[in-house]
């Protein structure tokens, strides 16, 4: 099987340069967020009251009861991109690191590719064994260049059939993957 688009909008053309977001979990679809022209992206929730901001794949707003309303900003500046809680009441985190305390602004935090980003936390109910709402989490792409990008879909792609050879616990009939971006080639060899 070919690697595919990792969005439902191939026809929209990727702009640099942008932040990609993998589900760890079956929280969101990935998300292409475009950072171009030094805007900041709000990372949210949908408040549902108003029905104008919707999650979707290309903005920084999820449906989970975890995330705040404006829970953390993403930007671009010289080559490099930010993070920063901006008050969230269930934090959000980088490689299980909390940024700052509840309802504290944290310090910028320079994002990289592989960096697992997390908003807000599972909350567990009372039998201490249901997870009632799940936290929102991510593996990061920086994408800045059509390499990237190309890069970004294989990862998406290599990242479903890891997860549907988990679920079935089938593994694909002999293929080999060996993805490179500027790094040390991953190779995966199933048989």
């Amino acid at each position: 099987m070919a690697p595919t688009q990792p969005f439902s909008s191939p026809h929209v053309h990727p702009s640099y340069p942008s932040l990609y977001l993998y589900p760890l979990n079956d929280t969101f679809i990935p998300k292409h967020i475009s950072l171009h022209n030094d805007q900041r992206v709000t990372i949210g929730r949908d408040t549902k009251k108003t029905k104008t901001i919707i999650p979707g794949e290309r903005n920084g707003y999820f449906d989970s009861k975890v995330v705040s309303r404006q829970h953390a900003e993403i930007w671009e500046d010289s080559g490099k991109i930010y993070i920063k809680d901006v008050k969230s009441s269930n934090g959000t985190f980088i490689n299980g690191e909390r940024l700052s305390s509840e309802g504290v602004e944290s310090e910028p935090f320079e994002l990289e590719n592989h960096d697992i980003v997390q908003f807000g936390i599972d909350i567990i109910g009372e039998d201490n064994k249901t997870t009632i709402c799940h936290k929102v989490e991510a593996r990061v792409t920086c994408v800045f260049t059509n390499e990237d990008a190309h890069f970004a879909a294989l990862s998406c792609w290599l990242e479903g059939e890891l997860q549907k050879t988990r679920q079935t616990g089938t593994v694909a009939d002999s293929s080999a993957l060996s993805l490179t971006n500027n790094q040390p080639a991953i190779s995966l060899v199933m048989a």
